[in-house]
């Protein structure tokens, strides 16, 4: 078996395969370097902005079920409770439509879903 592995890796193959590394993804986002200048800028922010978002609407959530173990029967915080709950869902909704807005707009108006999210400023160096 030695003999064998000896003779393969000499002649440049492997008895279990050769491995090559991964093409690199490309990140539709620009998170991983693509994109850069204003547009690039302006997708890594409202990307952020998003993440702060989700992460802020879970914050209210697990503070309202707190408010509702804590309340005692005390409608005021009870109805409190209530209005963080409906105004962070509203929020989460926001969140998720605009984009979906944004690409169904783009699609119609100008055949392409990401025209308004990945805007390309014309004149620009690399467009």
């Amino acid at each position: 078996m030695r003999n064998l592995l000896a003779r393969l890796d000499a002649a440049g193959t492997s008895a279990f395969g050769n491995i090559t590394p991964p093409a690199v993804v490309e990140d539709s986002y620009g998170l991983l370097g693509q994109g850069a200048g204003l547009t690039g800028l302006l997708s890594r922010l409202i990307v952020l902005i998003t993440i702060a978002g989700g992460i802020w609407a879970l914050f209210n959530i697990l503070l309202a079920g707190f408010t509702v173990i804590t309340a005692a029967d005390d409608s005021k915080k009870l109805g409190e409770m209530s209005n963080k709950i409906t105004n962070t869902f509203l929020g989460l909704l926001i969140m998720i439509a605009a984009p979906l807005i944004a690409g169904l707009i783009g699609l119609f108006f100008f055949g392409d879903a990401r025209f308004l999210l990945q805007p390309v400023i014309v004149g620009a160096p690399g467009s």
